[in-house]
């Protein structure tokens, strides 16, 4: 909706994606295109000049002081023009007046190297959650390092989400542009540290350069500030305070926030930010550079007395710090067996991570009790710690191995978490799950009737009914005896089909009218909209699989309200867009009237 709001063409797309509908590059190509778009749409639209009144102005212009005034004016008007739409606040300006295209903006640090790979994969999830990302260039421009930089990606290019996007032609050089190695750390100190010193202090003028140009409807709906690596370190340095309520959340990814190489001072290894600001620090525990174990900060560390420098010991994560600041909201998640690039392993699991936190950065220590009626994601979660006084929480947790090849599509992911779970699910009523699902209990007693029958070798089971305090892919039974298919509508036994197959209605909805939806909301109701001020209605144009409506479709898939759907009424408000969604926002529970699209309709037949 961003896109489209801004006139430009998508050119590309997420992960699970097929079709391109992001756009990626630089500000002043986007500036580029809009004024292509203004000459095309406006100026060419313009009736040209009549003779008449071309004389009238060549007479005005003979006289010296009239044409004098004239110049002056147009040359004023030009440079306000120019200055406008060379700022942020110029490019992104059409958003204002658009109030749903976005969910919010994030400003973004990338790592030493620039715009590349796991940075680029950590901006297209972050926009597939409806976010506009801002990541200055540090690589772009200046004196101090550089990179040539490519062209704009072209609508028809390849953008695979695991390869390099070719943003740059060329290595990166310049005085600060570097490679760490412990060794030549340990060999001159005082070069690394005036080195590092000096790259926080160039990318928090970046960070400070973003945020006080932003525009006011950004500013108004708050900023994510968030890094990897080198940048993670500049977001954890970053002193906020000035931005007060602006800063929504941080997010430090690959930088474990202790005094280490990368730090020069202990002053420089605490959090320089606001610690009202709820905190997400994300470093994996393999991490080759801040790592507790066989890292360059464990080898710097190591080297006391000979040149190296550190804490007393090296945890590999920002938890201890985040204690000693006494941050009022702070989650970290230690990632088992990943390296300083995290999505190498867990990348479908930073995407349930980022969207729990975003959607509520102060409930962060709470996300561990939000992901219970999950049962894939409550068995990798381990709460190392939990941290509470002086009026806040700090939660320390470890994230096992997924059990999924990153490269898994999520929505696949989501549905192979659950038939996992299935599997596991022993055959003889014992209440424990087992294998690589971490044993835990379900607490009421299973007892599958007709057991697990594979249906044509795919890995669709008839469950039959589960009996008793039985849970089933996120959703929780009550202990009287409800019995659930896989879909988890209420009912009898179901006849085996193939997984793929559609949903057979279970209700008396009609097939293509209108139907109704009855919600509570958690934290929100899960699902995003667009305001159709020509239907009057709102479009959903995305839903949470785990989120209340996606539950509410898996228990009834008569009644699913999909991405294409329409919203006709919420409670008592229907007509106005901007009322309903404003009832929306302010509601807890919702009933909605819906109806659906013609492909739903049909897929229902």
């Amino acid at each position: 909706m961003t896109v489209r709001a801004l006139g430009v063409r998508p050119n590309i797309e997420d992960k699970e994606h097929n079709e391109k509908h992001l756009w990626l590059g630089r500000v002043w190509q986007l500036r580029s295109l809009g004024l292509q778009r203004y000459r095309r749409n406006v100026l060419a639209k313009q009736a040209p000049l009549t003779w008449q009144e071309r004389s009238a102005i060549d007479q005005a212009m003979q006289d010296p002081r009239k044409r004098a005034v004239v110049l002056r004016m147009q040359k004023v008007w030009r440079g306000a023009v120019l200055r406008k739409s060379a700022s942020l606040s110029g490019v992104f300006g059409p958003l204002d007046f658009h109030m749903s295209p976005y969910a919010g903006a994030v400003l973004f640090m990338h790592g030493s190297g620039g715009m590349t790979y796991n940075n680029v994969r950590y901006a297209r999830k972050l926009a597939s959650m409806g976010y506009v990302v801002i990541a200055p260039d540090s690589m772009a421009g200046g004196a101090y390092r550089h990179r040539e930089v490519a062209g704009l990606i072209t609508s028809n290019q390849k953008t695979p989400y695991w390869d390099d996007l070719g943003l740059y032609t060329s290595a990166s050089e310049g005085e600060y542009a570097y490679n760490t190695k412990s060794e030549a750390v340990v060999e001159n100190p005082e070069k690394y540290k005036k080195l590092y010193e000096n790259v926080f202090r160039l990318r928090s003028s970046e960070m400070h350069w973003i945020l006080g140009r932003l525009t006011p409807q950004m500013q108004v709906r708050g900023v994510f500030i968030m890094g990897q690596s080198e940048g993670a370190m500049t977001v954890a340095r970053f002193d906020d305070h000035k931005y007060g309520a602006m800063i929504r959340g941080r997010i430090i990814s690959a930088f474990s926030v202790e005094y280490c190489y990368f730090t020069p001072t202990r002053e420089a290894s605490k959090y320089g930010g606001n610690t009202e600001v709820a905190t997400l620090n994300i470093i994996g525990d393999a991490d080759q550079y801040f790592g507790p174990n066989d890292s360059v900060a464990k080898q710097v560390h190591d080297k006391k007395g000979y040149g190296g420098w550190g804490a007393d010991q090296i945890t590999g994560n920002g938890f201890k710090q985040m204690k000693a600041q006494r941050m009022r909201r702070g989650l970290v998640c230690v990632l088992e067996g990943a390296k300083h690039d995290a999505s190498e392993t867990h990348d479908n699991f930073l995407r349930d991570l980022l969207r729990a936190f975003m959607a509520s950065p102060h409930d962060c220590h709470r996300i561990v009790d939000q992901w219970k009626p999950d049962k894939y994601l409550s068995s990798k979660i381990k709460v190392v710690e939990l941290d509470e006084g002086a009026g806040g929480a700090r939660m320390l947790i470890q994230v096992g191995k997924m059990d999924f090849a990153s490269t898994t599509h999520y929505g696949k992911e989501i549905m192979d978490r659950q038939m996992l779970i299935v599997k596991q699910r022993p055959k003889n009523g014992n209440s424990h799950f087992h294998g690589a699902v971490k044993r835990m209990s379900t607490g009421g007693g299973l007892s599958p009737v007709n057991g697990l029958s594979p249906v044509n070798g795919a890995a669709s089971h008839e469950l039959g009914g589960l009996k008793g305090g039985a849970e089933y892919g996120g959703l929780g039974g009550g202990g009287g005896g409800i019995t659930m298919d896989r879909y988890g509508t209420t009912g009898g036994t179901v006849s085996p089909r193939s997984f793929g197959s559609p949903p057979r209605p279970t209700s008396g909805a009609a097939v293509g009218g209108e139907f109704r939806v009855s919600l509570q909301k958690t934290s929100n109701y899960g699902f995003r909209v667009q305001h159709d001020y020509g239907q009057r209605v709102l479009l959903v144009e995305w839903v949470d699989p785990s989120g209340p409506l996606g539950i509410w479709n898996m228990r009834n898939p008569s009644e699913a309200l999909r991405e294409g759907d329409t919203v006709i009424a919420v409670n008592h408000v229907r007509g106005n867009p901007d009322l309903m969604f404003e009832e929306l926002k302010r509601t807890v529970t919702v009933e909605l009237l819906a109806r659906h699209s013609q492909s739903h309709a049909w897929q229902l037949c």
